[in-house]
């Protein structure tokens, strides 16, 4: 590889479902015509995997390479010690001071506390900053407006317009760093969206984009018929009244999630835009998610678990010119925890050789990759003979 250091853009999605992208091989009529091009032009993995699949322990695995095993922290961690991120160890600390980068995050950061920068020189978050922003633009008290928390699943319309919501204005802000950058110097920029995590709220005209679309069938596990579900499903779905969802309104939420993400994809197209207007277009661009989306099937909702759903998450890279990537990696399996080290070795830096991650620009030829969560007892391997 050359030694010349690409330009990185890394861009996440939260609770974002691996079969959920237009690429993919599925039944969910996904319109994502941008990421599907990035994915044309570089690499889409077909099997990666969130080891811990859920919000928090998944972005200290993106900043390190570590798996919430390695962290002790395979949950949600609002209290206490703050994330188990040590600042030598995080990507953005490195890429800023061995090589020489300027490190910016935009949006859901998800991190404890929530205005650590975890070796970022800049942080604008969501939905801190965003929230200040709709009240300097007259919608203060419109962010969830329509009266939905964020784990609440029903089927809502944004309640700010279009170029008002949190996904304009996360790709405004990443078109506005691309236009104040020191051009002489690489950068590394992590852009992450709320959506389509719930609640499942796209603006108009993106809620009746589906409405013509043909909504698969959830799936259920075969438990259902012989009293062999999981006590973990059966109380995840009485605590949250799902088995109260209609087919009708599951149908909804379905386009509602497709509708977040098409929003996303066509978003992006402004900010790829932006890219080849400044002539950067030969940047790195990673797009993946910390974990996927139940959406109601086994008549549950959420993540936690290593269903398919729930733990297998799009990922594409889209190389620049000098990284290349063997495209034979797509079919083996690959984890969340790989990412910030394969950005390390494009940046030509040292790797942790501790770390859970392993490099894509040299896979290993054999691996086996397994998770831990603290949800219930669904849990498994995951492994080159999976099917």
């Amino acid at each position: 590889m050359s030694q010349e250091r690409p330009n990185i853009v890394f861009i996440v999605l939260d609770q974002w479902r691996g079969d959920c992208v237009g690429i993919a091989d599925s039944p969910h009529p996904v319109m994502t015509p941008h990421i599907d091009q990035l994915a044309y032009e570089g690499i889409s993995y077909q099997r990666a995997y969130a080891d811990c699949p859920v919000c928090m322990p998944q972005r200290a695995t993106m900043l390190t390479g570590y798996t919430g095993s390695q962290h002790s922290k395979p949950h949600n961690f609002l209290d206490g010690p703050r994330t188990p991120i040590p600042k030598e160890k995080s990507l953005p600390y490195r890429l800023t001071r061995e090589a020489d980068y300027q490190t910016k995050a935009i949006g859901k950061m998800h991190f404890y506390p929530e205005r650590s920068r975890f070796g970022f020189e800049h942080v604008t978050l969501h939905p801190n900053d965003y929230v200040n922003w709709l009240e300097e633009q007259g919608y203060g008290g419109s962010y969830r407006g329509h009266g939905l928390g964020g784990n609440e699943v029903y089927p809502a319309v944004s309640a700010v317009p279009e170029r008002f919501t949190y996904t304009h204005w996360i790709v405004d802000e990443g078109v506005k760093f691309l236009s104040q950058r020191d051009p002489d110097h690489p950068f590394f920029l992590w852009m992450i969206f709320e959506a389509p995590h719930s609640p499942f709220d796209p603006p108009e005209p993106y809620d009746r984009f589906y409405d013509d679309f043909d909504i698969p069938e959830a799936v259920v596990g075969d438990w259902a018929e012989t009293d062999g579900e999981p006590n973990s499903l059966i109380e995840q779905r009485m605590s949250n009244k799902t088995d109260r969802i209609t087919p009708q309104i599951l149908r909804r939420i379905h386009r509602h999630y497709y509708a977040q993400i098409t929003h996303i994809d066509y978003q992006l197209g402004r900010f790829l835009g932006e890219l080849k207007k400044q002539g950067l277009y030969d940047t790195t661009i990673v797009v993946t998610s910390d974990h996927g989306e139940h959406l109601g099937e086994h008549r549950i909702f959420g993540k936690n678990t290593f269903l398919e759903s729930s733990a297998r998450i799009p990922l594409i890279i889209k190389p620049s010119q000098s990284c290349t990537i063997p495209k034979h990696t797509a079919s083996s399996p690959v984890l969340t925890a790989d990412i910030p080290v394969t950005i390390l070795d494009m940046a030509g830096l040292s790797l942790p050789e501790d770390a859970d991650g392993k490099s894509l620009l040299n896979p290993p030829d054999k691996r086996i990759i397994f998770g831990e969560t603290s949800f219930g007892c669904i849990s498994s391997w995951c492994g080159n003979d999976i099917k």
